[in-house]
């Protein structure tokens, strides 16, 4: 739903009131942004604070926890969509279309993901080589998720890139769908609508981190794969930003009145 003015005026003052209030909590105003936010069916970004808090909710002697940990990093530092992640099925596996551990490599510095089909280059002749940086001092490294999980969870290397043990000590594998329950279960445990996130809003989520940190326009459609300005279209400029701009020009228009 489209967000009420009473909802609007009542972000306006929250702002404006930010510096005076010291119990003032970006954290709780960016949860009620969220819910209220979105028309039905679009989905959410998950933006760094939001993974950071699914990494506090996650049990990494759970193999599955440490694949579902790579899979949300990789997902959101490499804006793949969910078909390139993971399978639609444990029982069907493309080793063409999904990524699988033989397609990722790692260097000191960064670790190297190929990946030979996506939605805008189905034919599997162009490798797209898409590289993620370690951030040594940080949980959200998703190269250190994924050597986590290589370590932890021995596997075919034509397996799955985020296969885990299941409790029968059998291995299985992540699929769109259990990535899809999962993100929403941790949604819901943050205190967000679950209905609202998706495997997609990974996607959303880096392109629109990529957008706030400066990253050019061209290297956003580069990593995430568009070949047109549609990448627009997942950008998600956060409300909260979006009514400081407003204040922003307010302010500036008093001084020149």
């Amino acid at each position: 739903m489209v967000p009420s003015l009473r909802n609007i005026a009542h972000l306006n003052c929250s702002l404006l009131n930010a510096r005076v209030d010291s119990g003032f909590r970006y954290e709780d105003l960016e949860i009620e942004v969220a819910n209220v936010q979105v028309s039905e069916g679009t989905k959410l970004t998950i933006h760094t604070r939001y993974a950071l808090k699914f990494c506090s909710l996650l049990d990494f002697t759970a193999s599955d926890h440490l694949a579902l940990l790579a899979a949300l990093l990789v997902g959101f530092f490499t804006l793949f969509r969910t078909a390139n992640l993971c399978p639609q099925s444990g029982e069907i596996f493309s080793f063409f279309s999904t990524l699988s551990r033989n397609y990722i490599t790692f260097t000191s510095w960064c670790g190297a993901i190929t990946v030979t089909w996506t939605k805008t280059g189905q034919s599997g002749d162009t490798a797209l080589i898409v590289p993620v940086s370690r951030i040594s001092y940080s949980d959200l490294c998703p190269v250190k998720a994924l050597q986590a999980l290589f370590q932890g969870v021995h596997v075919s290397p034509s397996a799955p890139a985020f296969s885990h043990i299941a409790k029968a000590q059998r291995p299985d594998r992540l699929t769109i769908s259990t990535l899809n329950c999962s993100i929403q279960s941790l949604a819901s445990r943050i205190g967000l609508e679950p209905a609202k996130y998706s495997g997609h809003s990974l996607r959303r989520g880096g392109a629109t981190f990529a957008f706030q940190c400066g990253i050019p326009a061209e290297f956003i459609k580069m990593q995430g794969d568009w070949r047109s300005d549609a990448y627009l279209l997942h950008l998600l400029i956060p409300l909260v930003d979006r009514l400081i701009s407003s204040q922003t020009l307010a302010y500036h228009v008093g001084i020149i009145v």
